[in-house]
Formats: C-alpha cells, sequence, structure tokens
C-alpha cells in the first residue's frame, strides 16, 4: 500500500513538469544583424570627419563578403536562455495587463470579470511552465544569413559608451555592433575598434591598432581577420582570382563565380579546383589550396583559343538555329567555335539534333525531314485503331441475337414444364438454364453496345487524322 502511494505521489509532483515539456520554444530570428556605427573622433583635426566616415565604410568593404553566420555552442547557449527569458516577460506582461483590467472591473458585470480571472489563471500556470522549462529543448537555427546595418540608415549616432551601444543594440535588434574611436597625435593616428555582442551583453573584441593616416586601412589586415572570423562563427578563407582575359568565365569547383576578376570569395580552407574557361578561350584549371583564415590572391593567365568556323547550311533554308537554348539565327549561319549541340527547327519539319564536335569539316548541309511522314504513321495508326474495334463490334453482334433466342426457347421449356406438372428435377434444372441464359444475353448485349460506343470514339479519330492529312496535302 505505501509503494502505491509513493508512486502515485511520484507521478503527481511529476506531472506538471511533464506537461511543461509538451511547450516547444523555437527560434524564429533567420538573419543576423550587423551594425557598423562611425566611429568618435577625439580631435578637431580636417581629417576627422574623414576619418568618421571612412573607417566604418572601410570595415564594411571588407566585411560585406560574410553572408551567414554560424552559431558557437556559447551563442546557442545564450540564445536559448534569452528566448525563454523573453518568454516569461512576454507572459508576466500580458499577466500585469489582465490584473491591471481585473481591478478596474471591480464593479462591472461578473461575466468580464470572469473571463479575466480565467485569463490571469491560465497565464500564472504558463510563466509556471516556462520557468520549468529546460533551455537546451528549445529549437535553433544554427545558421544565420547576415544582414548589414550601416550608420547612413540610422538617425542616430552611436558613442563609445557600452551603455550606449546595449540601448541602440536592442532598439535596432542588431546582434552585433562594430564600434571604436579614433584620435590624432602629431603624425600617429590611435584606432580603437570594438565588437559588442547583444547575446553577451559586452563587448568581445577589442583591438587597438596604431599607425599614421596613410598607412591606416593597410594595418587593419588582423582586425578585419579576427572580425570575420566572429561573424562567419567558423573557419573560412578569402579568395581573389585575378584573369588576363575580360570575358574569362572563373568557376570554383564547377560552380560558377564569377568573370574576370573575383574578389574576396569567402570558401572553407583546404583543397579547390579553379577553372578558367569562355569562348575564344582556351580552359585552364588549377588545384589551389586555401589557407585558414587568410586572403588568398590567385592570378591565371590563359590564352586565346583557335576558332573552327562551321557554316551551317539546311535544304530548305532559313531554319532557326539553337544553342543552348539560345536563339542565334537562321540557316544559312557561321558557327565562330562553338562546341556541343545544336537545335535545328522549321515548321513543318522535323526537329533536327546536331552535335558539331562530330563533324570535323567547316561545312555541314542537313537534308530536313518533312513532319508530313510523322502524320501519315498517326493517320494509319488512327485508321488501324477504328478497323480493329469495328471488326470485334461486328463479330460481336450475332452473340447477343444467338442468346435472345436461346433465352426464348429455355423460357418456353420451363414455363412448358411448370403447366404441364413433370417432376420437379427437370423444372429445377430448366429454370437455372434460364437464368443463365438471361445473365449471358444482357451481358452480351453490354459488351456489344460498348464496342460500338468504343468504334464511334475511333470513328472521330480517325475522320480527324483524314482532315490534318488532308491539310498538309
Amino acid at each position: 500500500m505505501k509503494i502505491r502511494l509513493l508512486i502515485a505521489a511520484f507521478l503527481f509532483c511529476s506531472f506538471p513538469m511533464l506537461y511543461a515539456e509538451k511547450l516547444i520554444l523555437l527560434d524564429e530570428k533567420d538573419k543576423w544583424n550587423i551594425a557598423i556605427a562611425d566611429f568618435k573622433i577625439t580631435d578637431s583635426s580636417s581629417d576627422s570627419i574623414y576619418l568618421r566616415n571612412s573607417i566604418p565604410a572601410f570595415l564594411y568593404n571588407q566585411l560585406s563578403s560574410c553572408l551567414s553566420h554560424t552559431l558557437t555552442e556559447n551563442e546557442m547557449f545564450l540564445l536559448q536562455n534569452r528566448i525563454k527569458i523573453e518568454k516569461i516577460e512576454e507572459k508576466e506582461n500580458k499577466l500585469s495587463a489582465y490584473y491591471k483590467d481585473f481591478n478596474l472591473t471591480y464593479f462591472n458585470e461578473s461575466t468580464k470579470r470572469k473571463e479575466l480571472r480565467d485569463s490571469i489563471q491560465l497565464t500564472e500556470k504558463e510563466i509556471r511552465q516556462l520557468k520549468k522549462y529546460n533551455p537546451e529543448k528549445i529549437k535553433i537555427i544554427p545558421v544565420k544569413d547576415i544582414s548589414f546595418i550601416t550608420e547612413g540608415e540610422n538617425t542616430e549616432k552611436l558613442l563609445l559608451d557600452p551603455v550606449n551601444i546595449g540601448v541602440f543594440a536592442d532598439r535596432k535588434n542588431s546582434d552585433y555592433v562594430i564600434y571604436g574611436s579614433a584620435g590624432q597625435f602629431d603624425d600617429l593616428l590611435l584606432l580603437e575598434i570594438r565588437l559588442y555582442s547583444s547575446l553577451s551583453k559586452k563587448d568581445i573584441y577589442v583591438n587597438s591598432v596604431s599607425a599614421d593616416i596613410n598607412s591606416l586601412f593597410t594595418s587593419l589586415d588582423k582586425t578585419v581577420s579576427d572580425l570575420t572570423s566572429i561573424l562567419l562563427g567558423t573557419s573560412w578563407s578569402k579568395l581573389t582570382v585575378d584573369t588576363n582575359m575580360g570575358d574569362a568565365d572563373i568557376y570554383l569547383n564547377n560552380r560558377y563565380i564569377g568573370s574576370s576578376n573575383v574578389k574576396n570569395i569567402i570558401v572553407k580552407p583546404g583543397k579547390h579546383i579553379l577553372t578558367v574557361k569562355g569562348q575564344g578561350i582556351a580552359e585552364k584549371e588549377l588545384e589551389i589550396f586555401l589557407e585558414e583564415n587568410k586572403e588568398n590572391t590567385i592570378s591565371m593567365e590563359t590564352e586565346e583559343k583557335e576558332e573552327k568556323l562551321t557554316a551551317i547550311n539546311t535544304l530548305p533554308p532559313d531554319a532557326d538555329i539553337y544553342y543552348d537554348s539560345l536563339w542565334r539565327g537562321r540557316s544559312p549561319y557561321l558557327l565562330n567555335g562553338l562546341s556541343g549541340e545544336l537545335y535545328i527547327k522549321k515548321e513543318g519539319y522535323r526537329d533536327l539534333k546536331l552535335f558539331i564536335d562530330d563533324y570535323p569539316e567547316n561545312s555541314i548541309t542537313l537534308q530536313l525531314s518533312p513532319d508530313i511522314f510523322e502524320k501519315e504513321e498517326y493517320f494509319d495508326n488512327r485508321r488501324d485503331a477504328f478497323y480493329r474495334n469495328f471488326s470485334f463490334f461486328i463479330l460481336s453482334v450475332p452473340v447477343p441475337f444467338f442468346l435472345f433466342a436461346v433465352l426464348n426457347d429455355y423460357s418456353d421449356a420451363y414455363n412448358n414444364s411448370l403447366s404441364s406438372g413433370t417432376n420437379s428435377s427437370e423444372t429445377e434444372r430448366l429454370r437455372k438454364l434460364t437464368n443463365f441464359t438471361y445473365y449471358g444475353y444482357y451481358g452480351s448485349l453490354f459488351l456489344t453496345i460498348s464496342l460500338f460506343v468504343n468504334t464511334i470514339f475511333h470513328l472521330n479519330d480517325y475522320i480527324k487524322a483524314g482532315d490534318i492529312l488532308g491539310q498538309e496535302q
């Protein structure tokens, strides 16, 4: 008895906790907002306005290639707890509003107060459940798209004061804020760059740089590298590719990344295949190794490829020529260095597919086949189908007549047997034969009618095919 009571008490106590776990809290934010502020300048020199605007612009140009942020384990932990806290605060604000309305309706109708009382009880219950909720069960989107917010999009100016940064980040829903200050002493510029995290509620990166104004941006290479690592949340490599051909197409692992020159492409570290090709350009392939958290510049020189001129003639002429699903012109047509698959189309003729690489000669003449042959074949098929179904119908017509005559004979014999008082076994046999013949007659009649309807449909197709063929001729 004691054991049963203990089990019942355990279940009673654990039920609210189990029920609380049924709550599903989700991370609904799929973007990671990055704000870049104007820098606070501590001197009044002529360079102060230039520095205040040019430093954020430089950082944006260097960091804007960061397209997504991968949450770290610590960020996921902080985000899960923040979602729980925000949900509790939302319910508590709602509860306060319910209590306020409840007090205002003290002398009002009881129905309104009852509804508010029920809402209060329900909200209090939800708050208790939320407080017991395990944050690790909150589902998080691990990779966020990055959206940059520059100072030009805001009317407020950000100052170095961390209190102001936190208020701004909360109000603008920014996950990171890049800000800082700069001061000039004689010919030396002292720059401090900070990164504020809304999750951590503090600066998670601080770096000081001293340089003259002419070499300032060169001295920020390490800062840019550090910020890139934090913004991406994972290891990275930056790739810049220069070619000597203005219209060269650049592919990384068979994926197109740009033409002529591409800059600051974020890719995973390790081995990659870089390919440069294009019309009139000799294809060149290079295996590269990109180091982790480094900027890599690759120069690829290629040469012009000797083009093969091929004249395409068709009989009859004026056929449309398509390459890569794009219309190129009408025959006769001169191809310049193209390879691969061509499609030749002309109204009233069959489409033709041509592989240029299979023809070493410089002139190709193609005889187009009229489309009439396909229509004759279509007409023959429709005619054969009609006659075949008509034959089945003709063969089925005698069957219901024969069964109808047999049915009459058995029916008369059965009626005579009943009236003459013949032995019961013979009467039963005639009854069964009459029934079987009756069902057979109606079954054959249904089959004949179906074959007739089917024949009419095929006759209609046969007539339409004849009309189509007659129009072409």
